[in-house]
């Protein structure tokens, strides 16, 4: 079956992963030669899901397992009141992006849909801003250093506040500062440079001078629900993942290519 995937970010290019291993065969449509998702940490955490969710959260992770992109089903947690303080904890797991994503097959101008169904058997719109013209969006940031140091690597939390974290990772041979989240895309800016000061500051990461900043945009719809693939529908979308998309994403695609 020819599958046509519209985006290339962590949906889109999970999608041609698990086409493929389904036997199908897959193309990335692009207007973008460069791949989406690249701002993210990628950080799953169960509790923050429904006990039906949990289980697509398992799934999702078995396929990073087989494409070689988890790093640590735990993490070392500390909160504001004494970063010295620190606690081993279960329930933050950590991905690496970078290692799904997938270069568009076919960069330029996407084909109107009735275009697409005349060259394609089945089509996923995993495009991220332009599933749907209402969804929600924000700016989300991290800072990349190939040389700064970080104890208790490759997965520190740290708690700024309550329910306010800054999340330090050691994935690819680099420390990774993130994430922070707005609607205003300055303020994504000068957030994530208040938390790099904060975890100098306490020690956390070590002062450099070669901290590279990315930036993307999350989708989210208005009921924070995601946008999930309709099962045996060849036309169909995924979206609105906002900080959910790591978590679910690839289980929620595999059952839609059964499906068809």
């Amino acid at each position: 079956m020819k599958i046509a995937i519209i985006g290339n970010g962590i949906a889109g290019s999970s999608a041609k992963r698990i086409a493929k291993e389904f036997g199908h065969d897959p193309t990335i449509i692009s207007t973008d030669n460069a791949s989406a998702s690249k701002s993210a940490l990628a950080t799953i955490r169960p509790t923050w899901f429904t006990k039906a969710q949990q289980v697509n959260i398992e799934r999702s992770w078995a396929w990073y397992l087989k494409w070689n992109a988890t790093v640590s089903r735990n993490a070392i947690v500390s909160s504001w009141k004494d970063p010295s303080i620190t606690k081993e904890q279960d329930d933050w797991w950590l991905v690496q992006p970078l290692r799904v994503l997938e270069k568009p097959d076919i960069v330029g101008m996407v084909p109107f849909m009735d275009l697409l169904t005349k060259n394609y058997d089945a089509v996923l719109n995993a495009s991220g801003v332009g599933v749907r013209s209402d969804l929600k969006r924000f700016w989300g940031a991290t800072l990349v250093s190939k040389t700064a140091k970080a104890d208790n690597m490759p997965f520190r939390i740290h708690h700024l506040r309550p329910y306010h974290s800054v999340h330090i990772v050691k994935t690819e041979n680099a420390i990774r500062i993130g994430s922070s989240i707005s609607k205003d895309k300055q303020k994504c800016y000068n957030e994530i440079y208040r938390m790099k000061e904060i975890c100098e500051d306490s020690g956390l990461v070590s002062k450099v001078d070669d901290w590279e900043l990315a930036m993307g945009v999350r989708t989210q719809t208005t009921n924070k629900k995601v946008i999930e693939p309709e099962l045996g529908k060849k036309v169909t979308s995924i979206g609105g993942l906002h900080r959910t998309g790591y978590a679910l994403a690839p289980d929620l695609i595999a059952q839609w290519i059964a499906s068809l």
